[in-house]
């Protein structure tokens, strides 16, 4: 009986030993999370349609109590799916889809709650219907949730964010300045086209115009400089349909790849360098190259449409002494260019090809840096070629040129694409669906798909990485189509083109783009 009751005892301390060690762990992990700072939760649209605080409704016109924000990406990029990320880490606590006009609603229409350590709760509304999460789902910070959408008592699309503390909704137009400092005041008229330059795809509705004239735009405030005193390079890029992105620093990649988009502005300056600076320079679009500017200055253009071409970048005062600037461009149709470096040219000039990204970093002029990087000749490409009525096979192209005409009412008949400078193992294969056919079988490097001499038309078309390749990279492809013109990118054996529907496939474009 009483050794018995000892091992009673003892399983009783246990539990409660392992009960304090189990809130004491809980209490912890509560309190990192709920000193993590907020994000954003749209990336890189920093567009406030409307900011937290009393605002005429925009549809009743009343004036009343607005308990968040609303930010509104360009009408163009919501069409196809701009994701909405959480602001903090936390649990879903609520999911509501096609909620009506309800006062538990309050018109918020499709709409997600999460519940964060220490008691906050942030609201994300008029979400597009494919939600991401469901109810009791953890989530981590920055994880994507659901799309901006357009559900709800809305005008255009857009996502309402609220924060909830106490029971209370808090004044988001200020974030921990981690992330965002601040929000100022921003005239349609002056500043729309320096942030999303097609200003007529940019989602603003007449009424905004003639009501109000003003909304804000969040300003990203420059990165810390890093500890330990040693200098840095800091830069942004302005990107078509984005505007400007936020900061990067030392070596890492600002602007898009993969996405045909343009870079339109470059600003750059250094930090931890006393008596140093930088300056650099654009060659534009129309223009060629333009004067030398410094320390966050505008380089390149914004609002023109305008892409850049090349770049180039000095280090003056002491740190020039001491160090190199390199950089590098990603280039319209030919990828990442070598790193060059103090005042040397990247991109390119006379060939009216888009930088697409840029990398700057700073070396020590007793530091050799890395390895010369591979030219861009020996970059793997794909290399392909249409044949099409009344003219035949066309030249090859490679990564992202037009195969095939436009405008011009005429078929594709026939495709040809192959792989060259491969640094990994691996292949490709395709199909095309041809008129009167239907799908034909795989094909391997530079056989035809398709047909020849029989005047039939490519509807259709399928690609794959096989091997190697396939594990370092997507292949993507988009069909410009009778009657429809350019369809959006498929990639990784989805059908670019259509089936079924008798049209042809006019041009291709294909592209590797990096997993």
């Amino acid at each position: 009986m009483r050794v018995r009751n000892i091992g009673k005892r003892f399983i009783a301390t246990l539990a409660v030993v392992f009960l304090l060690l189990t809130n004491d762990l809980l209490a912890l992990e509560s309190s990192a999370t709920a000193s993590e700072p907020w994000l954003f939760p749209v990336a890189d649209h920093l567009f406030i349609r409307s900011p937290f605080g009393m605002r005429p409704h925009p549809i009743t016109g009343q004036v009343r109590m607005h308990n968040g924000i609303d930010i509104t990406p360009p009408l163009e990029l919501t069409q196809l799916g701009v994701p909405v990320r959480a602001a903090r880490s936390g649990v879903v606590t609520q999911v509501i889809r096609h909620h009506p006009n309800t006062p538990n609603g309050a018109g918020y229409g499709n709409l997600i709650r999460i519940s964060h350590p220490g008691g906050d709760i942030s609201l994300y509304a008029h979400l597009r219907p494919d939600i991401q999460v469901r109810v009791g789902q953890h989530v981590r910070q920055g994880d994507r949730i659901a799309y901006v959408g357009n559900s709800g008592t809305s005008t255009e699309p857009h996502l309402h964010f609220g924060i909830i503390r106490n029971g209370v909704y808090i004044n988001t137009n200020a974030f921990d300045n981690r992330h965002i400092l601040s929000c100022h005041p921003f005239r349609y008229n002056r500043d729309m086209p320096q942030y999303y330059p097609r200003v007529s795809h940019a989602g603003i509705t007449a009424p905004f115009q003639g009501q109000r004239g003003i909304a804000y735009i969040v300003t990203l405030p420059l990165p810390a400089p890093p500890a330990g005193g040693a200098p840095s390079v800091v830069y942004s890029m302005h990107v078509q349909n984005i505007g400007w992105q936020s900061w990067v620093r030392d070596g890492a990649m600002a602007g898009t790849t993969g996405r045909a988009l343009r870079v339109e502005g470059m600003r750059v300056v250094l930090q931890n360098a006393p008596n140093s600076g930088i300056r650099y320079r654009s060659h534009v679009q129309n223009r060629g190259w333009q004067n030398w500017t410094s320390n966050t200055a505008t380089s390149g253009t914004s609002g023109q449409s305008l892409r850049v071409e090349a770049m180039q970048l000095e280090l003056t005062g002491a740190l020039a002494n001491t160090h190199h600037v390199e950089y590098r461009a990603h280039v319209q149709d030919i990828g990442w260019m070598p790193w060059v470096r103090d005042g040397a040219t990247a991109g390119t000039t006379g060939r009216s090809l888009r930088i697409e990204a840029m990398q700057i970093r700073l070396v020590p002029r007793s530091n050799q840096g890395v390895p010369p990087p591979v030219p861009p000749s020996a970059v793997t490409r794909i290399n392909y070629q249409s044949h099409i009525q009344n003219i035949g096979w066309q030249p090859f192209v490679s990564n992202g040129a037009t195969s095939g005409t436009s405008g011009r009412s005429l078929r594709m008949e026939a495709v040809r694409i192959h792989l060259t400078n491969q640094s990994v193992g691996g292949s490709l294969r395709y199909r095309a669906h041809v008129q009167n056919v239907g799908w034909q079988n795989w094909v391997t490097s530079n056989q035809i798909a398709g047909t020849t001499g029989r005047s039939l038309r490519v509807e259709a078309i399928q690609i794959e990485l096989t091997g190697a390749m396939a594990a370092r990279y997507h292949v993507e492809y988009r069909a410009h189509v009778q009657n429809i013109g350019w369809q959006r990118w498929m990639r990784n054996g989805a059908a670019a083109g259509t089936s079924g529907r008798s049209l042809r496939v006019e041009a291709i474009e294909i592209r590797l783009v990096r997993r």
